[in-house]
């Protein structure tokens, strides 16, 4: 239960850079979330780096404390951009799972699975800065053709 708790939350953090990519914001945003990711600086990000990363995300993201998150709490930003809430709005149902409107920590989490393995390449448990520029443009390539 624990280590899948842990996969769960770590590949949560490569949501989190996947969400960025997505949503088309420049190079030293994603620059920015792979070193801060990258807590011990050693070129890669594991799971347990991403899983605090991820951890803090949701309880900021959480501004009421109640443990889910609301559409307004996973959408807010500082700026509008009515583009990018779009996404936010579909990124929201399908993480939410239960379609009861709120995001669980455990939809939080079990979400990122898919895209924790698909960020590890060679599937070694650890995200490399080449792997996560791999994926970025990716995800840059997808989103502009849409």
């Amino acid at each position: 239960m624990i280590k899948k708790f842990t996969i769960a939350a770590a590949t949560l953090a490569i949501l989190g850079a996947t969400s960025l990519a997505q949503a088309g914001q420049g190079g030293k945003h994603h620059g920015n979330y792979f070193k801060r990711a990258d807590i011990n600086a050693d070129g890669k990000i594991s799971i347990g780096e991403a899983t605090e990363v991820r951890a803090k995300r949701f309880q900021r993201k959480d501004k009421n404390g109640d443990g889910s998150l609301s559409k307004e709490e996973f959408t807010s930003r500082k700026k509008a951009n009515p583009k990018r809430e779009a996404r936010r709005l579909k990124r929201f149902d399908r993480i939410d799972a239960d379609k009861n409107g709120l995001i669980s920590q455990i939809e939080w989490n079990t979400k990122i699975e898919k895209r924790f393995a698909k960020m590890d390449l060679n599937k070694d448990g650890f995200v490399t800065q080449d792997e996560w520029e791999t994926r970025r443009k990716h995800y840059k390539k997808k989103h502009e053709a849409k």
